[in-house]
């Protein structure tokens, strides 16, 4: 839970947008971010607002509808870690800044906000191209973490924070740990979670414990040949949430853990033939699942709700609005595509042709 401390309640409700710098965000949805909707059978009332921000690739458009003024503090640092679209970001720290703290706790606070969102977009995988152009909005723990910040961290390796660098997916990132700092027990002990990681953990492997190890490396899709080498050392608590082991998981249907499993992608058959082993609230995450999930409804709780906010699947393409975007080119495209010169290469013969030229 968030401290009174951290909570910038005192800004004015309309601080962080201007109505120009609002009008130039709308203008952004050309790009197509609201190129999704959500699906007919979702009422957008029963989903929790606070999660879809976490899924901002194609929940921006229901953000932009709700309003941008209605966002709090923290709201504004979640989307930092996830929107598609950085510059919204780095507009609010700019606002941010100018506001003039009236006490210490006020200060503090400011500081901390600043500090956290720019962690947050640091760590955006969007966020690069605007953080290469505006070198004060990085904060090196966040960029540490970033799939796409590899140039970055190699011209800044003394900036890089190595116990961050284990949670970047990427494996040439993770690559910059062989050339330029010794991997300790704790750092292969995190690293064993991280798909990107699996050819460090291959080349340390007489250096894994899996007393300690087994759960991280249970949860990582690119480590189940290990796993399938150590069978008796599996975690099948975790091993019920990795998409990559249905193969391990149906020939030991005994050692399932169903609720975990009700959230993985790749056991919907599984789920299908158990019907009563479904748990319901972690089903509603599972993006494999929603043809299950529109039949049922009703068993959707609480909790469910909130899950299902953070299913990419709950949209879909509007293709309403994708065909109307196609309005501003579609005169000068049909124009170009019917003309005569074209239409008469597509209905004369090669020889033809010749002839009529």
């Amino acid at each position: 839970m968030e401290s009174k401390k951290d909570n910038l309640s005192f800004f004015p409700k309309n601080f962080y947008l201007t109505r120009e710098s609002n009008e130039s965000i709308k203008k952004d949805y050309l790009n197509g971010y609201h190129r999704w909707k959500l699906r007919d059978w979702i009422p957008f009332e029963k989903l929790d607002f606070k999660t879809l921000i976490m899924r901002p690739e194609k929940s921006l458009y229901y953000i932009e509808k709700y309003g941008y003024d209605k966002l709090d503090n923290h709201d504004w640092t979640l989307l930092s870690k996830y929107t598609p679209e950085p510059n919204i970001i780095k507009k609010y720290l700019e606002n941010l800044k100018l506001y003039k703290p009236q006490n210490k706790d006020e200060k503090w606070s400011q500081n901390h906000r600043l500090e956290v969102t720019r962690e947050y977009l640091s760590g955006n995988e969007y966020a690069i191209y605007l953080l290469e152009k505006n070198r004060d909005l990085i904060n090196w723990k966040g960029l540490s973490c970033n799939p796409n910040a590899l140039k970055l961290l190699e011209d800044n390796i003394g900036f890089i924070v190595w116990k961050e660098l284990v949670n970047n997916p990427n494996p040439e990132c993770l690559n910059l740990f062989k050339k330029y700092h010794e991997i300790s027990e704790k750092n292969l002990k995190e690293l064993s979670k991280n798909k990107g990681a699996i050819s460090l953990i291959e080349e340390n492997i007489n250096r894994v414990k899996w007393h300690t190890f087994s759960y991280n490396l249970c949860l990582n899709t690119a480590a189940i040949h290990l796993l399938e080498k150590n069978i008796d050392k599996i975690d099948w608590y975790a091993l019920s949430e990795n998409r990559s082991a249905i193969h391990l998981l149906e020939a030991n249907q005994d050692k399932i853990h169903w609720p975990i499993l009700s959230g993985n992608p790749s056991a919907i058959h599984l789920l299908e033939k158990n019907p009563d082993k479904i748990y319901w609230p972690n089903l509603a995450s599972n993006p494999s699942a929603m043809h299950i999930l529109e039949k049922n409804i009703k068993r959707i709780n609480e909790l469910g709700w909130r899950n299902l906010s953070m299913n990419p699947e709950i949209f879909e393409l509007d293709y309403k609005f994708i065909y109307e975007r196609m309005d501003i080119i579609r005169k000068e495209l049909m124009e170009k595509t019917w003309h005569p010169k074209r239409l008469i290469k597509w209905c004369l013969s090669i020889d033809e042709l010749k002839d009529f030229n």
